[in-house]
């Protein structure tokens, strides 16, 4: 094109900056080799000043008005001409790029430049690098869009196959990719999934972070996905369970098929019978410890005593020597100095997953200093305690650990050294029922003294079965026969109302809402019987969200929900529907150690219970049944922590009974 001066006056007029302009001065820029802008030659207009997001700039000034004659009459693609000009410059072709005219320059003209400078660079023929940018642009385009069409196809099957699937809510619209991550920010995420399936039935879908969810809470549905249908779901390892690999490993929580079935039958045997011997007596010596080192001195100084990290180190100091023959001062010193921390930091992964990346921050690689050596410490037990097997002439078995090792020396006769990868998953194995075995039961017993605290004759009614079940027995130091008596099984069987306490606890709180599988085939899910029959079909591929939390609060299955009533599960005449209480999980994948969780906390809150009087400290009340889902000023719980436990530290002064 031509430029031709007609007549020059001072007017106000409207310059457009074209985006193909834009990109030509700044390859302009970034060829500058004294970091100063190169422009074209002046003209008798002046150019306006490049404003981002808007190409269009008003601005008083003389200019000089001109006949543009524009020979080039094809239609502009611009999108591939921008394209073509930016893949140019990044083949280092920005002297070809810079020499072009914004206002002349076409597609056709920006492509052809494009393919020359790729034949010239990889030394081929123009029709050759026309074929090989035409496959490049191919794959960036499949690449691109098929994950976004296997994500619309899901979300497609779910909704025409019966299964309602979220797009906009009253809590705020599904983004694309995000899906509902802001409305999980916003809201306490297992309340909002508790809400959703009130409003949308027992089962529907939604999308996170580009993944497809599918929630279900319907005892009939938890039935097929837990134990009749349970071949087509594996575990969700890599979403829901991801952070907390470090720990888990390739443990029986992990595994699959045979690998699971093996850990399974190893587990088995020692945590139904073994284990129910050794709990009792590791549980009244870790008593013992927590009076001596804390009551006690805050029954003389006045001190306010803080339940859930106590409880939390009164677990793990049980659980370190029933499985490890540990004692208080190692498990404080190691465990609780390494494992705590680990799990602090997968429980923020879990929300903040940008953590696993931050490689440049300190806290990243303390993560991984606290991982291996967790790691080089439970190993070197194992190898340890192999040796000592293998050099004794009178085996004795003393914990858990002796009796899988018993199971392994049948894998491994005449080895004196046990191999590598059986002390990897040895070790794996430990660590899963570390986690598994104290977190979960710290919980479970805070949130059961919570509630007795709030309320005083559900209270004295746990205190008075105590009395009766132990007499005078006292958790001190109390190494006569009657000790033995009273932590025989039939007699700590007695403790029903403490054991429902726990119970009603995890039902109210739920302290694990929610619990991950995957589909690895097409699922058909019915709920209820003949002609009311439902049907949902859920896509291979999904995510299954077990939302233990909404059946435990669902009114129809539990009468007046937010009541904590444990005399739900004392009617021995009336046993529970199943998979109506879920907080172990159910079917063949059910939780090893819930017998020992629960036999555990009822010896614990039993004895603290008849020994010491809990009080608050002065202005601090408990919200008990005038708290209501949403309400976080009066919701006790925290919002994100799993396992759910309270958004403060419940601090109790005491005093002896």
């Amino acid at each position: 094109s031509k430029h031709t001066p007609t007549t020059t006056t001072t007017t106000t007029t409207s310059t457009t900056l074209s985006l193909e302009a834009f990109i030509i001065d700044l390859v302009n820029l970034w060829s500058s080799q004294d970091l100063s802008v190169r422009v074209r030659a002046p003209t008798a207009t002046p150019q306006p000043r490049f404003v981002v997001g808007t190409m269009k700039i008003q601005t008083t000034k003389t200019t000089t008005t001109t006949t543009t004659t524009t020979t080039n009459t094809r239609p502009q693609c611009r999108l591939g001409k921008c394209l073509s000009l930016l893949l140019l410059a990044l083949s280092s072709s920005t002297s070809t790029v810079m020499a072009m005219d914004p206002t002349t320059v076409d597609d056709a003209a920006a492509q052809s430049a494009l393919v020359a400078a790729v034949a010239t660079a990889l030394g081929l023929e123009h029709h050759q690098a026309l074929l090989a940018l035409r496959i490049i642009f191919t794959i960036i385009t499949v690449w691109t869009l098929a994950p976004l069409v296997a994500h619309y196809r899901r979300g497609w099957q779910l909704a025409t196959g019966g299964t309602p699937f979220l797009q906009s809510q009253p809590e705020g619209w599904s983004w694309p990719f995000l899906g509902q991550a802001l409305n999980y920010l916003k809201y306490r995420p297992w309340d909002l999934m508790m809400k959703w399936h009130r409003v949308h039935g027992p089962i529907y879908g939604f999308e996170l972070f580009g993944n497809m969810y599918v929630s279900v809470s319907s005892p009939e549905l938890l039935k097929q996905v837990l134990q009749s249908k349970i071949a087509a779901v594996k575990k969700d390892v890599a979403n829901t369970m991801k952070p907390f690999l470090v720990i888990l490993g390739t443990g029986i929580v992990t595994s699959e098929d045979d690998s699971w079935m093996k850990q399974r039958l190893k587990m088995s045997m020692p945590l139904r019978r073994d284990v129910l011997e050794w709990i009792p007596s590791q549980t009244i010596k870790a008593i013992q410890r927590l009076c001596e080192t804390k009551l006690e001195p805050a029954c003389q100084n006045g001190a306010a005593v803080p339940v859930g990290s106590s409880l939390r180190h009164l677990t793990l100091q049980v659980i370190s020597a029933t499985f490890l023959s540990l004692t208080a001062e190692e498990s404080d010193s190691t465990f609780a100095g390494l494992y705590l921390p680990i799990v602090d930091e997968s429980n923020r992964r879990v929300w903040h997953p940008y953590r696993g990346f931050c490689f440049f921050m300190p806290f990243f690689w303390k993560h991984l200093w606290y991982v291996f050596r967790l790691n080089r410490y439970v190993s070197h037990l194992i190898r340890v305690r192999w040796q000592e097997r293998r050099q004794a002439e009178v085996l004795e078995y003393k914990d858990i650990l002796d009796r899988l090792l018993q199971v392994y020396e049948t894998e491994f006769p005449g080895e004196t050294v046990l191999p590598e990868a059986a002390v990897k998953q040895f070790r794996d194995e430990m660590k899963t029922f570390m986690l598994a075995g104290h977190e979960t039961s710290a919980a479970m017993m805070t949130w059961a003294l919570y509630e007795l605290m709030g309320n005083d004759s559900l209270r004295q009614e746990v205190i008075d079965e105590a009395q009766t079940v132990f007499g005078s027995y006292d958790s001190g130091n109390d190494t006569t026969p009657s000790q033995n008596r009273v932590l025989q099984a039939e007699n700590l069987s007695n403790l029903a109302l403490s054991e429902s306490c726990l119970k009603e606890s995890l039902r109210k709180y739920s302290v694990v809402p929610i619990v991950g599988r995957r589909t690895i085939h097409d699922m058909h899910l019915t709920d209820g019987e003949g002609a009311d029959a439902k049907q949902y079909y859920v896509p291979q591929g999904c995510s299954v969200m077990i939302n233990i939390q909404s059946i435990h609060m669902d009114p129809n299955i539990w009468p007046n929900p937010t009541q904590f009533n444990p005399k739900r599960f004392m009617d021995r005449e009336k046993p529970l529907e199943p998979f109506t209480f879920v907080p172990f999980i159910a079917g063949p994948r059910n939780c090893l150690g819930q017998h020992l969780a629960l036999l555990e906390s009822k010896i614990v809150v039993s004895l603290l219970l008849k020994k010491y009087n809990f009080s608050l400290p002065e202005g601090v009340k408990i919200q008990v049944d005038d708290w209501k889902f949403g309400d976080d000023e009066s919701d006790p719980r925290h919002r994100f922590i799993i396992p759910v436990i309270p958004k403060e530290e419940l601090m109790v002064h005491v005093a002896k009974r």
